[in-house]
C-alpha cells in the first residue's frame, strides 16, 4: 500500500480510492471507484508498471519473459449504459523460447496494444500485436448493443476480424 486509501460512504454514495499498491519489484498502480447514486458510477485504473515478475511463475520452463506493461482507463455507468476506454500496452516486451541444443529464439512484442471502448453502440476491442522482424497481427471484436443490464444475453451479436501480415 503506497498510501492510505480514502473511503467515503454516505447513503448510496460511495467513494473508494485511489487504492495504490506496489510490490517489491516496482509493479503496481492505482484503482478508484465512485458512485454518485445507485446505477451511476465511475471506475479508474492506472497501473503504470506491470513487470514480468507477475507472470514468471505461470510460464513453462522453456519460456522466459522480459519487459513491462501498462494499463490505463476510465469507465462510467449510467443505468445500463457503460462508457469509457481502457488501454493496455506493452512498451517493451520479449519472450525467449528455449529450443534445445543451446538454441533459442526471441519474440519481440514491444509496442503491442489492446484497446477496449464502450459506449451507446456497445463494446469494441482492438488488438495490435507487432512481431518485430516477423510481421504483425491485428484483431477487432465488436459486441454491438451490449448493455450492463443484459451482459450475457443469448442473442448478443458478435463481429470480429483477424489480420496477419508476414514480412
Amino acid at each position: 500500500l503506497e498510501r492510505p486509501m480514502p473511503l467515503k460512504l454516505a447513503g448510496s454514495r460511495i467513494g473508494a480510492g485511489p487504492l495504490c499498491l506496489r510490490n517489491g519489484g516496482g509493479s503496481g498502480g492505482c484503482v478508484g471507484f465512485d458512485q454518485q447514486e445507485a446505477g451511476r458510477w465511475g471506475a479508474d485504473i492506472d497501473l503504470d508498471r506491470l513487470g514480468v515478475e507477475l507472470i514468471e511463475g505461470l510460464l513453462p520452463d522453456k519460456l522466459a519473459a522480459e519487459g513491462e506493461a501498462q494499463i490505463k482507463g476510465r469507465f462510467q455507468a449510467a443505468g445500463p449504459l457503460l462508457t469509457g476506454t481502457v488501454v493496455a500496452q506493452l512498451p517493451q516486451g520479449r519472450i525467449r523460447v528455449v529450443l534445445g541444443g543451446g538454441r533459442g529464439e526471441v519474440l519481440d512484442l514491444s509496442g503491442s496494444r489492446l484497446t477496449l471502448d464502450s459506449g451507446a453502440k456497445g463494446i469494441s476491442g482492438r488488438l495490435d500485436l507487432p512481431l518485430q522482424g516477423l510481421g504483425s497481427l491485428a484483431g477487432d471484436l465488436d459486441l454491438p448493443g451490449w448493455r450492463l443490464d443484459q451482459p450475457g444475453r443469448p442473442e448478443q451479436p458478435l463481429r470480429g476480424a483477424l489480420r496477419a501480415q508476414i514480412q
